[in-house]
């Protein structure tokens, strides 16, 4: 069996797509730059990739002494290098496999995909959602900057409400569309079993595809699948990336892969075109104890139809730790991997989480840094604590803005960092984003008091929500790059308490409580392009 299958994956930012619901990943949707969840789609600005047990503290950081401890501890670390080579090392192209022994001499062996495997789907026409247009429109504040930033006109507020429970985060496309994942099975062997509802952006019906085989990313106009047996039949795995419209339609097989030794893939929009992929590659060639492949996290750029345009880059290997990665990409293309580490088995009171992040560009460099992060005191633990990193938002020019929920037991909250692209020196976050924060941690009743919901949009404008404390009613405001409000609307039907609030980067508002079946959202609400 691939050792894949034995080391226990779990994504931290459900792929770049869909609402995540832990601290360190944005409720934002998936098409969004950075983070898996990543995700234009609904998880944005989170992308995370697996977590898994498999060893000891960092192995190796490029650019740094193997073993460097962060003085800082953070959400469960990461750790930096990979065994044995050196960052930068182009790693599996697309369709090849890692193989040391297979006696072609260059660790690499080349097969015949063939087409994909029958997954047994049903497609039929889908419900068509629940539409109410309001009379107001954008409210324009004439400030300087704001030209061509404030939409002419309000899209209609859709609803839908899935019928058979549990219900996973939407997907949202580059232009507004959106698919729903609903009636998830148990998981069994070959997959577990779901529904998707699909929903163009103007308010038709889509396509109800029964058996989905699962959405892994989003398009400019519509969705990536991916379709990976599990467990494997061979002793090769095979996997296959094909588009899907925006109605849910099957557009066709996109790419291929195959590898004994590649999981956790995640996929982020990069905002220049094309994405950030990421995956735990595992070595067999060099073997923890004699026996375990050792792991590496790597990254490659890849174009807008996934064809590879860089070799995988590889951030860092860990043995013998649990590990977790999220990753985020700002303006600039430049992602900022944000890797934890915590030692198995380690449930006591006091977290022995580490933290470290690294800055990785298109062309291989792999800067690590140790970043600066909330902390707080408890009487059990003679070392200050670690709240997590939060979520990151991509600024206009490059880098990225920290954020964790305003909490007074912490060391710093709120904006707390913020990081050039590819410094590692932590600077004052702009001045203009405390005006685009959460309520205070002990204020926090309600959903939302994760982070706030602003979101740069591909016109270089944020688009944000502002909450009436006790009905929850929304205002969306359209603000300019240098922090200006261009325009507000008062949000009819959005009073909501319980539910998130996600912007994908084409505009679209998403309401949706995490695990609920009902969805309310605002096609390219924010858009004027």
């Amino acid at each position: 069996m691939r050792w894949s299958a034995i080391v226990l994956a779990a994504l931290s930012a459900c792929s770049p797509g869909h609402v995540p619901d832990d601290d360190n990943a944005s409720s934002a949707p998936a098409t969004d730059a950075g983070v898996a969840s990543i995700d234009a789609g609904f998880a944005a600005t989170d992308a995370g990739a697996p977590s898994i047990d498999a060893g000891s503290i960092f192995t190796d950081v490029p650019g740094a002494d193997a073993g460097v401890t962060p003085a800082n501890g953070g959400p469960a670390t990461a750790d930096a290098g990979a065994a044995g080579t050196d960052a930068g090392t182009a790693r599996i192209d697309a369709g090849t496999i890692a193989a040391c022994d297979d006696g072609t001499g260059d660790g690499t062996l080349e097969l015949d995909a063939g087409p994909p495997p029958d997954g047994g789907s049903i497609y039929s026409t889908g419900p068509t959602p629940g539409a109410d247009r309001q009379s107001a429109t954008w409210a324009s504040t004439g400030a300087a900057g704001c030209e061509g930033l404030v939409p002419a006109s309000v899209s209609p507020r859709l609803s839908w409400t899935a019928s058979a429970p549990p219900c996973a985060g939407p997907w949202v496309d580059g232009e507004g569309d959106v698919a729903f994942t609903f009636d998830i099975g148990p998981f069994e062997v070959g997959g577990s079993q779901f529904s998707s509802a699909y929903f163009p952006a103007d308010g038709s019906a889509g396509l109800l595809v029964t058996r989905d085989e699962g959405i892994f990313g989003v398009r400019s106009q519509g969705f990536y699948r991916r379709i990976y047996p599990w467990p494997s039949t061979s002793a090769h795995t095979t996997e296959w990336f094909s588009a899907i419209g925006p109605d849910g339609s099957d557009q066709g097989l996109v790419r291929t892969d195959d590898s004994t030794s590649e999981y956790g893939y995640s996929l982020l929009p990069d905002p220049r075109g094309g994405y950030v992929e990421s995956h735990i590659r595992l070595d067999n060639c060099n073997l923890i104890d004699n026996f375990f492949p050792t792991p590496s996290f790597e990254l490659r750029w890849v174009d807008a139809d996934l064809s590879p345009r860089t070799p995988w880059w590889r951030v860092t290997s860990w043995s013998y730790v649990n590990f977790n990665a999220t990753v985020f990409v700002d303006a600039q293309g430049r992602a900022l991997v944000a890797a934890q580490e915590t030692p198995p088995m380690s449930m006591g009171l006091c977290d022995e989480t580490t933290t470290i992040f690294f800055w990785v560009s298109e062309g291989g460099s792999v800067v690590p840094f140790t970043p600066v992060l909330p902390t707080y005191h408890t009487d059990q633990c003679t070392n200050p604590q670690p709240r997590g990193f939060g979520t990151a938002l991509p600024v206009d020019g490059g880098g990225l803005a920290f954020y964790v929920p305003r909490d007074p037991a912490l060391s710093t909250s709120g904006w707390y960092a913020f990081y050039a692209s590819g410094s590692g020196t932590s600077a004052a976050p702009p001045s203009w984003l405390s005006n685009h924060a959460t309520p205070a941690f002990s204020d926090c009743v309600y959903g939302g008091c994760k982070r706030p919901a602003l979101r740069r949009l591909a016109n270089g404008a944020y688009l944000d929500t502002q909450r009436e404390p006790v009905s929850c009613s929304r205002t969306a405001e359209i603000v300019g790059p240098a922090g200006q409000v261009c325009a507000t609307l008062v949000l009819d039907g959005s009073g909501d308490c319980t539910a998130e609030d996600g912007i994908s980067p084409d505009g679209t508002l998403v309401l949706h409580e995490p695990g609920s079946c009902t969805l309310v959202w605002w096609p390219g609400l924010g858009h004027s392009f």
